[in-house]
C-alpha cells in the first residue's frame, strides 16, 4: 500500500499529464491471485488517504521475469531482504549501487498508518 501511495502522490505531483499508473507483478500462481485481490481494495483505500490518487491507479499486469522491469525489481528485493544477513562481496558491491541511486522519501504520520490500516481492515462491498 505504501508502495502505491508513495508512486501515485510522486506521479500526482510531478507528471501531472499521467492519466494512469500501471503496476507490474510476477505472475506466480497463488501469489498473483493474492496480490489481484490487494490491487481490487486499492480504490477505497486511496479514497480514505488521497481521493485524488484512486483516478491515478490503473492496471494491475502479470507479467513474466523475462521482462526487464520484473525482474530488475526482483533483484532489488532480493537484495534489499537480505541487507540484515550475510551477501557475499559481490552482492555488498551490487546492493551498494542500489542503496546509491537517487529516490523518493516519503514519510508518513500515525494518522496516515491508521487510516491505511482502517481502510484495509473494511469487508470488500
Amino acid at each position: 500500500m505504501l508502495y502505491v501511495f508513495v508512486v501515485l502522490t510522486h506521479i500526482e505531483k510531478n507528471h501531472p499529464q499521467a492519466e494512469k499508473v500501471d503496476f507490474l507483478v510476477e505472475r506466480n500462481g497463488q501469489i498473483t491471485k493474492h496480490i489481484q485481490a490487494f490491487h481490487a481494495q486499492m480504490p477505497r483505500s486511496l479514497e480514505a488517504l488521497n481521493p485524488r490518487l484512486k483516478s491515478l491507479l490503473g492496471e494491475l499486469i502479470p507479467g513474466g521475469k523475462d521482462r526487464i522491469p520484473l525482474q530488475a525489481a526482483d533483484v532489488l528485493c532480493w537484495h534489499t531482504a537480505r541487507l540484515d544477513k550475510t551477501m557475499n562481496d559481490d552482492d555488498v558491491r551490487r546492493c551498494v549501487k542500489f542503496a546509491r541511486r537517487a529516490g523518493i522519501c516519503q514519510d508518513f504520520t500515525a494518522d496516515q498508518m491508521n487510516e491505511m490500516d482502517a481502510a484495509f481492515s473494511r469487508p470488500l462491498r
